[in-house]
């Protein structure tokens, strides 16, 4: 029975020998060439369209109209004009030469604090709660003086403390003198030094039409409105580092609002407060004219 098999078996054998031989020398197992050529035609670039950039100047945008959920970044009307540029003003406004603008800022006034520390003599070195203290009175002129807990009710202040700081500066040290005194008419400490001036609070801004010289306005702070014959004006900003105020003048039906920053105008020397300064410096010489 074996036999059998292994006879059969080797039958098939042959006869698969015999197939393959005959794919073989018949060309069937040959593949076909590929029809595709892999080279193509020459390179042609394509010119890429040239973008022109439009430079836009954009002014600062209008105050926003009340009644809007979120507030907006860009300018919430934007126009377009005959020669399709963009552009926030409408073309159609009528906008207010630069010529044309009449305010000009005459002074900004910041007078002094009525209490200024001139000088100090160190009567026992380091001990400051000796040392006797140079104070002016700007009010009056006079020289007032005093040590560490006194009260001068005459110049209604209170000595609450003095020391002296101490820097090096150029190779050098640099002695400065504090002192704190309490004002006994509104209850507040200011803190005074030889240094520069302490000035007050208040502040006095001077402004004038070009188009009315009759008309001069006088202002303490900023957020107040005023009127000339060519429209309504809110003096907005009240800048005392730069020595500038910012004002708008409101739109209407016609023209936009405009919104300017000033300086003082060149016809107009600056204005300082000359008699308080002479007054200072002659109550220094004073007070030291009294010690010696």
């Amino acid at each position: 029975m074996e036999k059998i098999y292994d006879k059969i078996l080797f039958i098939l054998a042959v006869l698969l020998l015999l197939g393959g031989a005959a794919v073989y020398f018949t060309g069937g197992g040959t593949s076909g060439q590929a029809s595709v050529s892999l080279t193509g035609g020459d390179y042609e670039p394509i010119p890429a369209p040239v973008r022109t950039r439009t430079e836009v100047t954009w002014s600062e945008p209008r105050e926003q109209p009340s009644g809007f959920i979120y507030d907006v970044f860009t300018p919430y009307e934007i126009y377009l004009t005959p020669d399709g540029e963009f552009t926030q003003v409408n073309p159609n406004v009528v906008i207010l030469p630069e010529d044309q603008w009449e305010i000009d800022l005459l002074a900004i006034e910041r007078p002094l604090y009525r209490v200024q520390l001139e000088g100090y003599i160190e009567e026992v070195p380091g001990d400051m709660s000796k040392a006797l203290i140079l104070f002016l009175d700007a009010e009056t002129g006079n020289s007032v003086r005093g040590r560490i807990g006194q009260s001068k009710d005459a110049a209604a202040f209170e000595v609450v403390d003095f020391s002296i700081e101490r820097k090096m500066e150029n190779g050098g040290i640099i002695k400065t003198a504090i002192a704190v005194i309490k004002d006994l008419r509104d209850g507040k400490e200011y803190t005074l030094t030889d240094a520069e001036p302490l000035y007050s609070d208040s502040v006095k801004v001077i402004l004038a039409s070009n188009k009315q010289p009759e008309l001069n306005l006088e202002f303490s702070a900023a957020g107040a409105s005023f009127s000339t014959e060519s429209g309504n004006y809110v003096l907005e900003e009240i800048n005392l580092e730069e020595s500038t105020v910012s004002v708008k003048k409101l739109g209407d039906d016609v023209n936009e609002p405009i919104v300017k920053s000033l300086s003082v105008a060149p016809q107009f020397a600056p204005t300082t407060n000359n008699e308080t300064e002479s007054t200072q410096s002659g109550g220094s010489s004073n007070a030291l004219d009294t010690l010696f």
